[in-house]
C-alpha cells in the first residue's frame, strides 16, 4: 500500500482538540482508505505549548513517535 500525505492536507485538517487542559492542536497529514482489523494507517502532527504536558493514555495501533 502507497498513501502520500502532505504539508497542504495537514494545514486543511489541522483542529483543536478540545476537553484537554493543554492547547493542543492536530493536523492530520496523511489518512489511508485501506483499513485492517478496524484501524489504518495515519500521519498526525500534534503541536502543543512548551513546557505543557499531556496526561498518561494509550493508543490501540503500533505507533512511531
Amino acid at each position: 500500500m502507497i498513501s502520500i500525505g502532505t504539508r497542504a492536507h495537514g494545514a486543511s485538517r489541522r483542529r483543536p482538540l478540545n476537553g484537554l487542559d493543554v492547547d493542543i492542536h492536530k493536523s492530520e497529514w496523511m489518512q489511508s482508505t485501506e483499513v485492517v482489523d478496524g484501524r489504518a494507517p495515519t500521519v498526525s502532527l500534534i503541536e502543543q505549548v512548551p513546557d505543557s504536558t499531556l496526561c498518561t493514555h494509550f493508543h490501540r495501533q503500533n505507533q512511531f513517535q
